[in-house]
């Protein structure tokens, strides 16, 4: 609960809280860890409402409702911007660029930002720095996603040190951002904002996470090496092909259990390139709607032939664990290599010498098949 001149207010993960003006405010009765993003220009803003407002993403589904995506400015002075971006369920953008740098930090929601090299995921708690003239594309919305927008102009900045990259994820979530507070004591704060024209705040409540979950993560990570599970993604698909991540990771690969799809064995787990869940999703979609096996492949190949298959990541590597239980498992690793042959990649197209070969040469599914496989 938020105590504001002494009204009382409640609040709630991905509520954006704005100050205006010298505000006192309590937060108590905690239920949850909270992490929070306070902005505070320096100098004379204008903001959208005087002294306090809870200001809920959700507001803005009722306008999204009447078509396309939702931009709502907050505060803006001389030398900083900020407001609030929805993309419904679904939704895209194209690619475009800013001539300023800026802050994105999603409250809400899921989804990818494509960059002009690679990409990444993006979930609640995430905050990306995407510098001035860096071209991204916001796509595969996988919830309502909500985005806190800080935008800089010219002659200001973020930070005194230069940023050696063109973006820059960070994520409220990861305990560095625990080191040095004590959370037992968060209730009792009190403050003043005497000198603050305007302070926007972004509650993070910390999500628990379950044992439930914890299993969930441990199964999908068990097909691979132990050394690579520490830095992976972890996903959970949902039935209508979206999906939640249970554990955000820093390298490109992503884990799921797909047990729970038609044709899949009691234990089934699958690791991939993150650039892949297009096809993933695809790959789940054609399955759902085959009667069997058969139907299944001449789906793929009407998708193939009329240029709708989604693309798969060249090189990228797909790792199955499946069997009836963990214990007996047998793990299935190929290489994708879309369109390879021998002339192009000097594999051989079968695997009668003993090696890696090209399965599939020359087709959009060729892949290269290694030894035991």
């Amino acid at each position: 609960m938020l105590t504001v001149d002494g009204t009382h207010q409640d609040f709630g993960q991905g509520d954006v809280l704005v100050f205006s003006g010298p505000t006192e405010h309590l937060f108590r009765d905690l239920n949850a860890d909270m992490r929070a993003v306070v902005v505070f220009p320096r100098r004379l803003a204008h903001a959208i409402d005087s002294d306090f407002r809870r200001f809920d993403p959700a507001d803005l589904r009722a306008d999204a409702d009447l078509g396309g995506n939702v931009w709502s400015p907050l505060l803006e002075n001389t030398t900083m911007g900020v407001g609030i971006y929805l993309l419904p369920k679904g939704g895209s953008e194209e690619m475009l660029a800013h001539d300023f740098d800026e802050f994105k930090i999603t409250t809400r929601g899921g989804g990818r930002f494509d960059l002009s090299v690679g990409g990444f995921e993006t979930q609640p708690s995430a905050i990306a720095l995407i510098k001035d003239e860096e071209p991204y594309r916001p796509r595969r919305i996988s919830d309502d996603l909500v985005i806190l927008v800080i935008w800089k102009k010219q002659r200001a900045r973020f930070a005194k040190r230069p940023y050696a990259s063109h973006f820059l994820v960070l994520n409220l979530n990861r305990p560095w951002h625990r080191r040095g507070f004590a959370t037992a004591g968060l209730g009792g704060l009190m403050k003043r904002f005497a000198l603050l024209t305007v302070a926007a705040v972004l509650m993070l409540p910390a999500p628990a996470v379950s044992q439930d979950t914890s299993a969930a993560v441990e199964k999908a990570l068990s097909a691979l090496p132990a050394r690579a599970r520490e830095e992976a993604t972890v996903i959970r698909w949902n039935a209508d092909n979206t999906y939640e991540t249970l554990k955000e990771g820093t390298n490109p690969m992503v884990c799921y259990d797909r047990s729970g799809e038609g044709r899949r064995a009691p234990f089934d787990v699958q690791c991939t390139s993150l650039m892949n869940l297009d096809r993933v999703k695809q790959n789940r979609e054609f399955r759902a709607t085959a009667a069997d096996r058969a139907a299944e492949s001449d789906m793929v190949a009407a998708a193939d032939a009329n240029g709708t298959r989604a693309e798969v990541e060249y090189g990228s590597i797909w790792i199955a664990m499946r069997g009836d239980d963990q214990a007996s498992a047998r793990t299935h690793t190929t290489i994708a290599v879309p369109g390879a042959t021998t002339a192009s990649t000097g594999f051989p197209e079968n695997g009668r010498g003993g090696g890696a070969y090209i399965m599939g040469a020359g087709t959009a599914a060729a892949h290269l098949m290694t030894p035991g496989n």
